[in-house]
């Protein structure tokens, strides 16, 4: 049967030593020098082509290469036919992706979402309202990209490489040579169609050159606090979601564009319904997005996970109307139109 994912973790940062502790911000110059991207990714590049050739199938390949330690840990998605996939990075014991050295990253800061294997997009990556996001290669900060080949992107002290395991596989056995023959990223604002610097953009239609050519990248806002109605002016609503919590409940409104960038439910104050869920339920548990046309729920490596139809789920497509269950709250998505 074929793997979904493939997780290594070096074992000096073991996850069971953590202490899930408060993030930290820290203000002032970082205590770690940065070390850019091609000289990290020299560093990577054999674990990189390793964890790829240890999984044959489709999907993404993310390693953390930390800008003093080196490669902390690695993940590897697959792409499945008929459904997306997903992973979450940051602090958090029960994240995929452990990374334990830097006190500024969030708890559970980054999902990385592969698309549909049918998807002209290879994989989404989504801030989870950290407040500090994601940086790209040219040093902005992003909430949200979506991608069809390789991407660099930083998150705190690390550099997080996520390549498509096919050309993980073939780089090249010298780390110089391989850095080079990746294809150039080429980053598009989603929301506007324009690119960043001298590159030229892709055509108003959103059709790429053949692929291989270039790494096309589009950024867009991230996901939305479950704070009230979720529409933007004039917006029809999408669907309802009915918190009913053991402090109260709680009745969200939410529009196409909401579901689009994603909403995210928890007691952190970040989601914004601190006062329907307790304790059993994880500052940042589940978030809901539309990929592909479809609409998902994902755990968030909640302590007490997400249940779908009474079933525990790593990730869910929900219907025109589904029940989920965080911890000792239930959640009812009804789709309106």
């Amino acid at each position: 049967m074929p793997r979904t994912r493939l997780v290594c973790i070096d074992p000096e940062f073991p996850r069971e030593a953590a202490d899930n502790c408060a993030t930290i911000a820290l203000a002032g110059p970082l205590r770690v020098t940065w070390r850019g991207f091609e000289a990290l990714f020299r560093r990577a590049c054999p674990d990189v082509r390793s964890i790829c050739r240890r999984f044959p199938e489709p999907g993404v390949a993310l390693v953390a290469c930390h800008s003093s330690l080196g490669v902390t840990g690695a993940v590897c998605i697959a792409a499945k036919p008929g459904s997306i996939n997903a992973t979450i990075v940051g602090r958090h014991r029960e994240a995929d992706l452990f990374l334990s050295a830097d006190a500024g990253v969030a708890l559970r800061h980054l999902v990385v979402i592969t698309h549909k294997l049918d998807s002209p997009s290879l994989f989404s990556v989504l801030d989870l309202r950290t407040g500090s996001g994601f940086q790209d290669e040219e040093g902005e900060t992003r909430e949200a990209v979506t991608c069809d080949g390789p991407l660099f992107i930083r998150c705190g002290d690390y550099a997080l490489f996520l390549l498509p395991t096919a050309i993980g596989r073939t780089l090249a056995g010298d780390a110089a040579t391989a850095w080079h023959e990746l294809p150039p990223r080429r980053l598009v604002a989603a929301a506007f169609g324009t690119l960043k610097g001298p590159r030229q953009p892709l055509s108003l239609e959103g059709v790429p050159e053949p692929v291989g050519t270039f790494t096309s990248v589009s950024f867009r806002s991230g996901p939305r606090v479950a704070r009230g109605d979720l529409l933007q002016p004039g917006e029809v609503p999408s669907g309802e979601l009915r918190i009913d919590g053991p402090h109260g409940t709680a009745s969200v409104t939410l529009g196409a564009t909401a579901l689009r960038e994603g909403v995210l439910l928890g007691r952190y104050d970040r989601c914004d319904t601190a006062a329907v869920f307790d304790g059993t339920v994880s500052q940042v548990h589940a978030l809901l997005v539309e990929v592909d046309d479809d609409l998902y729920a994902v755990d968030c490596a909640s302590t007490h996970h997400l249940f779908v139809g009474g079933e525990r789920q790593r990730v869910a497509a929900l219907g025109a109307s589904s029940s989920m269950r965080l911890g000792r709250t239930r959640v009812d998505w009804t789709l309106l139109h």
